[in-house]
């Protein structure tokens, strides 16, 4: 019937601006320019004005962003230090025992060194190695006083630490 007469409807996928030929040579731009030359003037301000915030205000977004989580990690990093000052105490005593354990430990090597040598004396004026031993311990034998002086130290402050 009155079918073959109707012009042929444009398919949906068909844009404006492709059958337009003076814009063939505007490439990438054609939708761009399409939109512009329909637009009046306010509306292109407008368009233009909200693409000029946007540059703006995204950067600017961002850096804000980029502060905010600087400082968070500071407060984070306030938070450890306050820890690690209440665990600084613990730590010193720690310290502080090992220090003294193996201060005590080279003692009691030199002490069976002195020992050693007080045994391998041949002269009649040196005790036995049990007398010196005994004796070095208590700080009576002949033993240098700075490590008699320094293993009462030790034994202070090892009964400071409640070791």
């Amino acid at each position: 019937m009155g079918h073959d007469r109707c012009p042929p409807r444009p398919r949906a996928h068909t844009l404006r601006f492709m059958n337009d030929p003076s814009l063939v040579g505007q490439g990438i731009w054609a939708p761009g320019v399409s939109l512009m030359r329909r637009l009046r003037f306010l509306p292109k301000m407008g368009l233009l004005m909200t693409l000029m915030v946007l540059g703006f205000v995204w950067p600017t977004g961002a850096y804000i962003h980029e502060q905010w989580t600087n400082i968070e990690f500071s407060e984070k990093e306030r938070a450890g230090v306050k820890l690690l000052e209440a665990l600084y105490p613990a730590l010193t005593a720690a310290l502080n025992v090992r220090r003294d354990v193996t201060a005590r430990a080279r003692l009691l090597i030199d002490a069976e060194a002195f020992e050693r040598s007080g045994r391998a004396g041949a002269s009649g004026s040196r005790q036995s190695g049990g007398e010196v031993d005994g004796r070095w311990r208590s700080g009576d034998a002949d033993a240098p006083t700075a490590s008699v002086d320094r293993a009462a130290a030790i034994d202070r402050s090892m009964r400071r630490a409640c070791v």
